[in-house]
């Protein structure tokens, strides 16, 4: 099996749960013990209860059981952690509804349920990076590093790009590649990282000061530049489309709703799944704004500039997850080359700026209703924007039917009701077409890889030796086609 360490991330914190406390006390403060043969690590969860999503731990969950045998868990804070999941009821109080019109969304939108994950120690900056250390110091496989979480540009730079942790901490793609570099080191370490922005540590395989490779490699879901999905309160993991969703699933030789994977996505034809072959296959198939990107393709960017055109190229088995994600996305896309992919790209993209300027105007009639809704009520009642006035509950109680009628019938309801509703269908209309966009950039890169990796080549120098080893690092088999149980 392999070694692995899984990280979850994606979204902006919200805000954390007034109404329940976890039992700290049972949380270990301490790094767990790092063991000889330990070669997998499993860390997730967000800075908070509410940015730790539902979606995160059964991530973690479906990692563990695609990898199978032991490893350590570090997610949000510990033990009896909470995670965040969407309410299965609308909310049906007074006071909920105020708190929609006055208060936070999140905070009336969501409850929070405990983790059901076995986890060894918070995820917080300090423990994990000393639990990195400690399995890095042990002798054996690579450590595979699986990040699920949330993501962070860099301010100056995409080596400041980071994975945030539990308590707002963060690793950047420095410390990382720092952590690699210690003399103590006795093995090399992998990556799967589905966070946003999270493409930037596969600048960890590179030394910048002489341009050759660690022995590292990884999987990303989104490259340095842009985010990536994944990061659901929804419970129903058959709704979720992020790229994590399907790499998890192939990994377990099945599609997302559990059906064996066809016979196709062996690219090559072996009989065996590749962590490369289940990388793209998930890309071919998740319909997310997910743009997932490997170590190897990072380093042929890095050397080869982006092609203008890309002229008729040799089949080449190597290359056979890509021409596979090409044959799957052109179909689905209607496009026939690079080129055609290239104008699909420029007519989303202005789809996207028309559709923008429209959203900006929804939003304003939006806002402009929910002014004067709110300005409405606190005109006959001024306190029920601050449930900890004294007199809040006095009003409450003495008027909560008319509260109750002007909160859902008055005319001012009925037109912000109105405005959001023509937003969310502003929103869904945005959502879709981010959505072809990213399959079409994912469509993109693949024949842009195609061109680069034949260009290296014709040169046959130390680049292209050290892409080939990113290569058969980013290939090793993991999965027998046809063993998955449904």
């Amino acid at each position: 099996m392999l070694p692995w360490l899984l990280l979850i991330a994606c979204q902006a914190p919200q805000e954390p749960p007034k109404h329940q406390k976890a039992d700290w006390s049972k949380a270990s403060a301490s790094p767990p013990e790092t063991t000889r043969g330990m070669d997998r690590l499993f860390v997730g969860g967000g800075a908070d209860p509410a940015s730790s999503p539902f979606a995160l731990q059964q991530d973690i969950a479906s990692a563990e059981k695609a990898l199978g045998g032991e490893g350590l868990v570090l997610f949000a804070g510990g033990p009896r952690s909470y995670v965040a999941r969407l309410r299965d009821d609308e909310p049906a109080s007074v006071k909920e509804h105020l708190a929609l019109l006055y208060g936070s969304y999140a905070s009336t939108d969501l409850s929070y349920v405990h983790a059901t994950l076995q986890i060894d120690a918070p995820a917080t900056r300090p423990i994990v990076m000393q639990t990195l250390r400690g399995l890095l110091e042990k002798k054996g496989d690579p450590l595979w590093m699986v990040f699920a979480g949330h993501g962070e540009p860099g301010q100056t730079s995409t080596a400041d790009n980071a994975i945030v942790l539990w308590g707002d901490g963060r690793i950047t793609v420095s410390d990382m590649q720092r952590l690699l570099d210690r003399p103590k080191n006795k093995r090399p370490m992998r990556m799967i990282n589905t966070a946003c922005f999270g493409g930037a540590f596969a600048e960890v395989a590179v030394r910048p000061a002489t341009e050759t490779v660690r022995d590292f490699c990884g999987f990303f879901a989104a490259p340095p530049g842009e985010k990536s999905s994944g990061c659901d309160p929804d419970p129903d993991r058959l709704a979720q489309e992020a790229y994590s969703v399907h790499l998890w699933a192939a990994l377990e030789g099945t599609r997302k709703d559990g059906t064996p994977l066809p016979a196709d996505a062996d690219a090559d034809g072996d009989g065996k799944l590749s962590l490369l072959e289940a990388h793209h296959w998930a890309a071919a198939h998740a319909h997310s704004i997910d743009i997932p990107l490997t170590t190897s393709e990072a380093w042929l960017a890095r050397w080869i500039p982006y092609p203008e055109q890309i002229p008729d190229l040799p089949e080449h088995p190597l290359y056979a997850p890509e021409r596979a994600l090409i044959a799957t996305l052109s179909k689905e896309l209607g496009t026939t080359d690079h080129p055609s992919t290239l104008r699909a790209l420029d007519a989303v993209a202005g789809q996207l700026d028309a559709l923008a300027e429209e959203l900006d105007v929804l939003a304003e009639a939006e806002d402009a209703a929910w002014r004067a809704h709110r300005v409405a009520l606190l005109h006959r009642w001024p306190v029920l924007d601050d449930a900890w006035h004294p007199d809040f509950d006095r009003a409450l109680a003495a008027h909560e039917d008319e509260i109750r009628q002007a909160l859902n019938l008055s005319p001012t309801a009925v037109q912000l009701e109105q405005a959001q509703d023509a937003a969310e269908q502003g929103w869904k209309r945005w959502d879709a077409l981010r959505v072809r966009r990213a399959m079409l950039m994912r469509l993109a890169q693949a024949w842009e890889t195609l061109f680069r990796a034949h260009t290296l080549s014709s040169g046959g120098d130390d680049a292209w030796e050290d892409y080939l080893r990113l290569r058969e690092c980013e290939s090793e088999k993991v999965v027998a086609l046809g063993s998955a149980t449904p």
